[in-house]
């Protein structure tokens, strides 16, 4: 069968489209960045209350996670822009 077939069925644009998000996706999955938490045993013990209290409503440990959370988005962003990649791009 010739590799032709597809534009039966969809326009050469649609295609080309595919073709752009397909080599976007797979240079997306090569590298990528290690995160490593480290904590001594009194941190972790912090960081698994302040969680639990969050999920249990606690305003202010929803602030102190949201604090931590973001210093980890952070780094990914960096290291995203250091690969040219925008993560708030759409698709």
């Amino acid at each position: 069968m010739s590799e032709d077939w597809i534009y039966n069925y969809v326009s050469a644009d649609d295609v080309d489209d595919m073709n752009r998000g397909a080599d976007r996706i797979r240079k997306n999955m090569e590298g990528g960045i290690r995160l490593t938490l480290n904590a001594d045993n009194e941190s972790a013990v912090d960081l698994c209350r302040i969680w639990r209290d969050a999920m249990n409503g606690n305003r202010m440990a929803w602030v102190k996670i949201s604090s931590f959370v973001a210093g980890i988005v952070n780094t990914v962003e960096a290291h995203l822009d250091d690969e040219g990649i925008n993560p708030y791009e759409e698709d």
